[in-house]
């Protein structure tokens, strides 16, 4: 007991230094900021309906459009299409289970047997496998 009375005394001193540092902070902050002005600003109002051109999208360049396409096109040799349609494959599997799966129910789900929440779990499991592997290979996708 006296070690937790210690500890709860050392943490309430801490506790009202800070809320001190904290008062003195804000009260020396509010004390060198200029007052707020009388006189609020006009409001700005668009005179068009399109963005402004702050938010403008950057466009990437034409070349760097023909860099990526370039490396898409390399990465598709016969094994990289190859590994490419598999995990495609794999993922509509996936897909595929997952929509078998739906319905009204809680969580937007049906009755769902035990076998199913296993095999759906497996499909997942596998889905994190394939998507993993693409992340460390670098395989581009396709859009």
């Amino acid at each position: 007991m006296p070690l937790r009375d210690a500890l709860l005394s050392a943490v309430n001193t801490i506790n009202k230094v800070v809320a001190e540092e904290d008062l003195t902070a804000q009260s020396s902050s509010s004390a060198s900021s200029p007052p707020p002005s009388a006189v609020a600003p006009e409001p700005v109002y668009a005179t068009t309906m399109d963005f402004p051109e702050t938010y403008q999208v950057a466009r990437p360049e034409e070349e760097d459009l023909q860099e990526i396409a370039e490396v898409i096109a390399n990465s598709s040799t016969s094994s990289g299409a190859a590994v490419l349609s598999e995990n495609t494959a794999r993922l509509q599997k996936t897909l595929d289970s997952l929509k078998a799966l739906t319905g009204n129910k809680k969580l937007g789900l049906r009755d769902v047997s035990k076998e199913e929440i296993a095999s759906a779990r497996y499909a997942i499991n596998d889905m994190r496998s394939v998507l993993m592997d693409e992340l460390e290979a670098n395989v581009p996708t396709t859009a």
